[in-house]
């Protein structure tokens, strides 16, 4: 699932190779409203509330990082939240 301020937010299919990167594009991409500094990976844990993993996007975008583009897995969300205030007025989020 890919879900937030993307294009296209929603469940799709995975078939085995995929990165968080290669989930947003599939989602159609970030709005003009997404948090660039705020994106999360949700993998689910049994019954507890999962493992989450902050994502660098401007890293994996613009620096060829790799150490966070995870692999993607059955149950993963992807979680893409909106811009706040302050990112916006400051600059900390483009």
């Amino acid at each position: 699932y890919v879900l937030g301020e993307v294009t296209t937010p929603g469940r799709f299919p995975c078939a085995g190779h995929e990165t968080v990167l290669d989930a947003i594009i599939a989602a159609g991409g970030l709005t003009d409203r997404s948090s660039f500094r705020e994106i999360v990976l949700v993998r689910p844990t049994g019954n507890g509330p999962g493992e989450v993993y902050r994502i660098d996007y401007l890293g994996i975008t613009q620096l060829g990082l790799t150490e966070t583009n995870y692999q993607i897995k059955s149950g993963d969300r992807v979680i893409i939240p909106t811009r706040n205030f302050w990112d916006g007025i400051f600059g900390f989020d483009r």
